[in-house]
């Protein structure tokens, strides 16, 4: 195996990386933040050392199992109205009407003299 980050062992713990970070700083692991990587024989002590706790947690996160509820019936798909071939599609509208103006021009900045 390779190298893992703290955070991704958290993540696979099912803890937080600061929760994680506090029991390598008891088993005396070197881990300075949740991106620090820790080499194979590391992960297999922190695997090794928190079964328990992995395992209570595994316990505590299962939702609990409930009776299943009668089945609905399929919904239907809504369908809509075939359009004849010779129907055209919708005109857009213009962007302004035909009575009004363009806005008015700024007038450029001259450069300035130096």
């Amino acid at each position: 195996m390779a190298k893992v980050r703290v955070s991704t062992l958290a993540k696979e713990f099912g803890m937080t990386s600061k929760e994680l970070m506090g029991h390598l700083a008891e088993m005396k692991i070197p881990a300075k933040s949740a991106s620090s990587t820790l080499e194979d024989a590391y992960v297999a002590m922190v695997r090794k050392q928190l079964a328990s706790v992995i395992e209570a947690r595994a316990q505590e996160s299962r939702p609990p199992s409930r009776p299943r509820s009668r089945q609905l019936p399929p919904r239907r798909q809504h369908v809509l109205p075939r359009q004849s071939a010779s129907a055209s599609p919708p005109r857009r509208r213009a962007r302004r009407s035909a009575g009004s103006s363009p806005p008015p021009r700024l007038p450029r900045r001259r450069p300035r003299e130096r």
